[in-house]
This record gives C-alpha cells, structure tokens and sequence, in this order.
C-alpha cells in the first residue's frame, strides 16, 4: 500500500514517454500549468514532422526509435513527448484528413502494443490498463485476463476485433495476453480517432496563427505526395480491382456492414477509379446500415478534398490487406491505358 502511495506521488518519466496520450500524461501538463495553445514553435515543428514522416515509417524503423526509449527516464524528452501529442491533434484537426488521422491513431496503437509487449515494469501494465478500460475493472486468472462480456461489448470496436474468437465463460471473456493487448490497443485507436475535432468544432477556438500556418504546410505536403491521381486509372470493372478493395466492393454488394475505416477507403478508391457519386451511392445503398444523408456528405467530401487512395502499408495497417500482392500501392495493379504500338517498317 505504501509503494502505491509512492507511485502516486513520484512522476515516472519514463511512463510519459512511453504513453503520452495516457491520462497521467495530461495530468502531468496540468500540473506543470502548461497550455498547449502557449507551447513554442519548435513543439509544432516537432508535430509537423512527426505527421509528415514518422507515422509513416516502416514498422522496423518505429520499433528501433522505440526500443530506443525504452528504458529513457527524462524529464526534458518526456515533456517533449507529451506536447507533441496534443499539438499534432490540433494539426490533424485543422489538416482535416481521414487518411492522416487514421495513421496518428494507428501509430500510437503500435507504439502501445510494442511497450506492452516489451515493457518489464508491472506498474505500466497496471496504469495503462486502468487507464484505457475506463476504470472497469479487470482480473488475472490463470494468466489470464478476464473481463465481463458486457464491459468487452461495451467499447464497440467493431469488426476489427473477432470477438467469436475469445474464451466465452460465465459472461467473461478469458483473454489470453497477446489478444488483451490487442483489444487495448483498438480501443485507444477508437479513442483518438474520437477525441480528433472538426475544423467546425474548432471554430469558436482561438488558435495562435502558428497552428494555421502549419497545418496549411502539412496540407499542401500531403497533395504534393498524393502520386496516384484519378485520372492516371479508370475502371468500374470489379473483376480489375486489387484484391483488397474487390473483397470491401462484394460484402458491401451483399449487404455486410464494413468499419468506417473499410466504407472511407473503399470510397475513395471508388472515386479515384472513375465511379460517379451516383454509381457511389448506388454501391453503398446495398449496406444494411445505409443512411442516403450520411452517404452522400461523405462522399462529396472525398471528391472536394481529392483523397488519394492509401498505400498497401497504410491498408495493412488498417486490417484490409487480403493478399502479398508484391507492390506497394494497389493502383499499381490497375491496367494503365494502353499506349498504340507503331510496327516497325
């Protein structure tokens, strides 16, 4: 009980470091009376490249800069780690990009499942834990981790995470390790993605120019490295879609619920491919969710903001790569326009 008492009082650098999107980490900016909206622009600069190139990393790269920090107890790193975060949400928020969110919000599941996996420290299982269950309590069985059913049921992460799977007993799902971790991981993904404002929720706030400047720098980055474009490929054959998306284009057909994850890059893939917004609707009509509204908001804002369909590494990330199909962008799979061949004389 003393220990506990003590952990309570000492702030574990470290833990920051490794968790900055974690509870104690915005308690630790409270208690240092650090604003966000006040932090200098080396932070936003920080943000900005950690938007525009580390979240997109090979994994191997992000697991070295990681195992890097792993035993790092500093507070001047630690504070660091902590205003980036919050800094590159406000980016995001302005940035405005599904695609981009959805990588930040990936990362850091990563980045959680890497120390989990890694971490030997017991009291960061605990806290981080605690910390993402909401409280709900949890025990240890068998080296197992129990949870009620209702509870699991309760954070609604969808068809990312095969709930059939899991040891069902007496209203308890029995996890073992390696799934807990997994589940923890999607349900701080959904808690990113959720906490991510609009620019129309962000209108009353008052930013400094800095935020606006270099969000409109992370915009025009993302349109310059947008190679694949629309008119390049055109096809509503779904016989000539990459694996990938002729999966997402069937069980929509056949009336399955995709994630809002699937639906968006699907959607985006629909259009880059030369599908018109009424051949778009007409396609997601099939779903048992569909609401003619929401559908048609959506996918006008894909065509206004011109989405680029996402790399083969950034769909895998997602869950939706059903195949090595030996390239690095599912575009690549698509017939170009055949070029007229001139007979030698």
């Amino acid at each position: 009980m003393q220990n506990m008492f003590l952990r309570c009082l000492l702030v574990k650098y470290d833990y920051l470091i490794k968790f900055p999107f974690s509870k104690k980490a915005k308690e630790h900016l409270d208690t240092q009376n650090i604003s966000i909206l006040d932090i200098d622009e080396s932070i936003l600069k920080k943000a900005t490249t950690f938007l525009l190139k580390t979240i997109s990393q090979e994994k191997e790269d992000k697991e070295k800069d990681w195992k890097s920090y792993m035993h790092v107890d500093d507070k001047t790193i630690a504070n660091v780690f902590v205003k980036i975060y919050p800094a590159s949400k406000i980016l995001l928020s302005l940035v405005d990009s599904t695609p981009l969110n959805q990588a930040f919000a990936h990362y850091y599941m990563e980045q959680l499942l890497f120390f989990l996996r890694n971490s030997k420290k017991d009291y960061d299982f605990e806290d981080i834990i605690t910390d993402l269950l909401d409280g709900k309590r949890y025990e240890i069985k068998e080296e197992k981790y129990v949870l009620p059913l209702i509870d699991v049921l309760s954070f609604d992460i969808g068809s990312e995470f095969k709930l059939q799977y899991q040891n069902l007993k007496d209203g308890n799902i029995f996890f073992e390790q390696a799934d807990f971790f997994v589940f923890l991981g999607l349900i701080l993904k959904k808690k990113i993605l959720k906490t991510i404002s609009t620019p129309t929720q962000l209108k009353d706030t008052k930013l400094p120019q800095e935020f606006y400047d270099y969000s409109k720098y992370v915009q025009e980055k993302l349109l310059v490295t947008a190679t694949y474009t629309k008119t390049k490929y055109q096809t509503n054959n779904k016989e000539e879609f990459p694996p990938c998306f002729k999966k997402l284009f069937e069980e929509i057909t056949f009336g399955h619920k995709l994630s809002h994850v699937g639906n968006f890059h699907l959607a985006v893939f629909l259009y880059n491919v030369g599908f018109t917004k009424e051949q778009m609707i007409d396609v997601f009509k099939n779903a048992n969710n569909f609401d003619q509204k929401i559908a048609s908001y959506q996918i006008s804002k894909i065509a206004e903001k011109g989405y680029s369909v996402a790399n083969c590494q950034t769909l895998a990330s997602n869950g939706l790569c059903v195949k090595d199909c030996k390239v690095t962008h599912p575009l690549q799979l698509l017939k170009k326009p055949k070029k007229e061949k001139h007979e030698r004389k």
